[in-house]
């Protein structure tokens, strides 16, 4: 009885380790030992150059490429391992100087543990994990400010975008991969820059609407299902349509239509304190903050 129990147990832990074995295998995934490489190509970029890897065989289409690497003046910049005609395997991207930009691990087409991205200097500025093509993308500046923050599921966006441009914080949503309902850009004293609103499927749907940093000047543009339009084909559309954003010929309306779920967001972008760079993470693996 104990001989079978420990054999049903020695099962088990062979089983576990098999399948952590082959769950890991893309962290190890490289160019195939015989493949075949051409180029360099050119590009639609003049200053860029592609080589490609094809699977040992006489054939070279696109179901067989293995790799694509990237290059910038003659150095490699980016390569893209590929495995069935999907990303698999540690994807990486270099600075123009030669150090790591971005470690991106995929197995089978989908995002799948960590990621790490660096800026020009090789200081580690990101670091999170993805658990099939789902988890959060958190990128800081040099400062140690937040730059970038993605929300993803199932490989697409699928929520909450921040992104921190030159004097501007824009917010946006997302759904299945496109952007959703309303999106804001901020200056950074918290005056709106831009607002705008898409429709389930990303396009444009509604006033483009954006505001001088002072809010004395104004300028938009009117769409309807992705299509530009006159402002008066709007107005007219808006006024039989509830579900399109309301037509305001005054522009300054829209300043009120921000709401203030976008502002409790903005007010937490605005004030998070800057966290240490190179990244370093406390025990509950949380950014250590900048003293």
């Amino acid at each position: 009885m104990k001989l079978t129990r420990h054999i049903f147990v020695f099962s088990i832990l062979l089983s576990s380790a098999m399948l952590a074995a082959e769950n890991e295998d893309h962290l190890t995934y490289g160019i195939p030992a015989g493949s075949t490489k051409t180029g360099p190509h050119t590009t639609r970029d003049p200053e860029k150059q592609e080589c490609l890897y094809f699977a040992p065989g006489p054939e070279k289409t696109r179901e067989n490429l293995v790799a694509i690497e990237l290059m910038d003046h003659e150095v490699v910049v980016k390569r893209e391992l590929l495995k069935d005609g999907k990303k698999h395997g540690i994807q990486r991207e270099w600075h123009p100087n030669g150090r790591p930009k971005l470690e991106a691990p995929y197995r089978e087409g989908s995002m799948e543990g960590t990621f790490k991205e660096w800026n020009e200097n090789g200081d580690l500025v990101g670091q999170y994990s993805m658990s099939k093509g789902t988890g959060v993308v958190k990128v800081y500046d040099s400062t140690g400010r937040l730059l970038r923050e993605d929300h993803y599921k199932n490989n697409e966006r699928d929520g909450l975008r921040m992104e921190r441009l030159t004097e501007i914080i824009s917010l946006t949503w997302s759904k299945g991969g496109h952007l959703l309902g309303k999106g804001c850009d901020f200056y950074e004293n918290g005056e709106l820059a831009t607002i705008g609103f898409f429709s389930n499927n990303g396009q444009p749907n509604g006033p483009v609407v954006t505001f001088s940093r002072d809010g004395t000047r104004t300028r938009a543009s009117w769409h309807l299902s992705g299509q530009e339009v006159s402002e008066a084909q709007y107005a007219a559309v808006a006024l039989k349509d509830p579900s399109l954003p309301r037509y305001y010929p005054d522009l300054s309306e829209y300043k009120y239509r921000v709401g203030e779920d976008m502002r409790e967001w903005l007010e937490k972008y605005r004030t998070m304190p800057p966290v240490k760079i190179p990244l370093q993470f406390n025990q509950e693996g949380e950014p250590a903050l900048a003293r």
